[in-house]
């Protein structure tokens, strides 16, 4: 596990980073400097292109995730295809997609035409943010599949925002104009693409072999099996992530989807450690499957559930005790997302407390599963914030996120503990929930102070000396006491 923690490591602070620029953006600079709509079309935009993307992919991260392995245990760079086979499928995937899209554009854009009008006149963008965003995620999965996470993860969460910072103020100085900054944000993952096939040379890992290898002479129709399927599991995972987006701004406009994506963001802050974590577990598990490794397979299980679900509370004790603070340095339009970070933040902690169970199902012989499980997410994502939103505005996709989640992951968890008998939960998963409960009753019942800056140090503090004292005290997580006391012999040697 020291790869694990020292990639995860450096992912994390990367992570944190980036997450500090972007809520710089989010919460401060969009808010002020952008009219809601602006601010709600960027958003819109970004979601739509992800989704054009996943399509256009057809599952070639996963596939590239699970078969890697083989092509790199078994051919010589010069014989391996693998980057080929991965870069021109999303290719062509794409320009599928562009035909397609292109000739369905009016009934699409249809719904938006009255209240997100503004999107239909910047439509067009989604093209180059699509394309640039699926190559881009193909050579960061590859570097990930290499076990190499660092590079890719400072272009996408620290290099992407910083460079939205920085046109942001050219916007506020005057010196761009809005369409010019928007052209300018849609085309920021060319730069990133560019990077990063500069950084896989210089590893010597950028290897296009045209004619196919014995591998893929061999496992071709469990490729294109195995990718089909998570085509469309991915589909139904990218459609689930931006479902709330589309019919927000398709319901009650884009001003509506500002104040969500302000609330969902305020939220995402407990996510971050999943992703640092997954990044350098994915490609872990893959091998582990191949090599036939469960008991391997079955620590990080638990190891990643525990070291989540603490990390997860832990943040959104801070964000939960802190909420009024933090909205109070927002427009005053914003304050009606308030609830929806509490939601939002609850179902974030359901996802985090089951582990990595998606990347063990999606690398196993059950593969299937997953698909599966993406159909059930999609199937109550989409009518459930159909119903809700017109029903209860921006906190009716809040309460959709919580249900679809939960069965998702509930699914996924009974699947894995019938078919392998894992399950990732242990006493010391009820301990961290009683602790982060105890801890939020004792924090909530100070009230706030009159400045806001003082209120979320004074408040973060104390979550920070009760929950983590306990923490440490109750010997929750193996990895977070090892941590601490590494750091603390480090210092006390000094």
């Amino acid at each position: 596990m020291g790869v694990v923690q020292k990639q995860g490591i450096q992912s994390s602070i990367i992570l944190y980073a980036g997450f500090a620029i972007g809520a710089f953006n989010i919460l401060v600079l969009f808010p002020r400097f952008f009219t809601t709509e602006e601010f709600g079309l960027t958003r819109l935009l970004f979601a739509v292109a992800s989704t054009f993307s996943g399509l256009a992919l057809l599952g070639t991260n996963q596939m590239m995730i699970k078969f890697f392995p083989f092509y790199k245990d078994r051919l010589h760079k010069k014989e391996n295809d693998f980057l080929f086979l991965a870069t021109m499928l999303p290719i062509i995937g794409f320009v599928i997609l562009c035909i397609v899209s292109y000739l369905l554009k009016d009934v699409f854009l249809e719904n938006y035409s009255k209240r997100s009008s503004l999107f239909v006149h910047y439509f067009y963008l989604i093209y180059p943010l699509a394309f640039s965003l699926t190559l881009f995620t193909v050579f960061e999965t590859y570097s990930r599949s290499l076990l190499k996470t660092v590079v890719p993860s400072v272009l996408r969460d620290l290099g992407y925002r910083a460079f939205t910072t920085f046109f942001i103020a050219l916007f506020v100085m005057k010196l761009v104009s809005f369409d010019s900054f928007i052209v300018i944000f849609c085309n920021y993952y060319f730069i990133a693409v560019a990077i990063m096939l500069i950084y896989i040379y210089r590893m010597e890992h950028l290897n296009y072999v045209v004619s196919r290898s014995v591998v893929s002479k061999r496992l071709y129709k469990r490729i294109l099996t195995y990718g089909t399927l998570m085509f469309g599991g991915s589909l139904f995972g990218i459609l689930a992530e931006n479902v709330d987006a589309f019919m927000i701004a398709g319901i009650a406009g884009l001003e509506s989807t500002a104040i969500f994506v302000v609330a969902s963001y305020v939220a995402t802050i407990i996510q971050l450690p999943k992703r640092s974590i997954t990044n350098i577990l994915t490609p872990m598990v893959a091998q582990a499957w191949k090599d036939k490794n469960i008991s391997l397979i079955d620590r990080m299980y638990k190891k990643s559930s525990i070291n989540l679900m603490v990390t997860g509370v832990f943040l959104f004790l801070l964000v939960w005790v802190n909420i009024d603070a933090l909205f109070s340095f927002l427009p005053p339009v914003y304050i009606g997302g308030k609830y929806v970070v509490l939601i939002m933040g609850i179902s974030t902690i359901i996802d985090l407390s089951t582990g990595i169970n998606g990347e063990i199902l999606v690398t196993s012989s059950v593969w299937r599963v997953s698909f599966y499980s993406h159909v059930v997410l999609i199937a109550l994502s989409i009518p459930t914030n159909y119903f809700l939103v017109k029903q209860f505005g921006i906190m009716g996709s809040a309460y959709s996120n919580l249900i679809a989640y939960s069965a998702y992951n509930t699914y996924r968890f009974v699947i894995i503990y019938h078919k392998y008998k894992m399950q990732p939960f242990t006493w010391n998963s009820l301990k961290c929930l009683i602790i982060g409960g105890l801890s939020v009753i004792v924090v909530v019942s100070i009230p706030d102070f009159s400045n806001p800056f003082i209120s979320i140090a004074i408040k973060g503090l104390l979550v920070c000396v009760l929950f983590g004292t306990a923490t440490i005290f109750f010997k929750v997580s193996d990895d977070i006491n090892a941590i601490y006391y590494k750091t603390w012999k480090r210092f006390y040697n000094k």
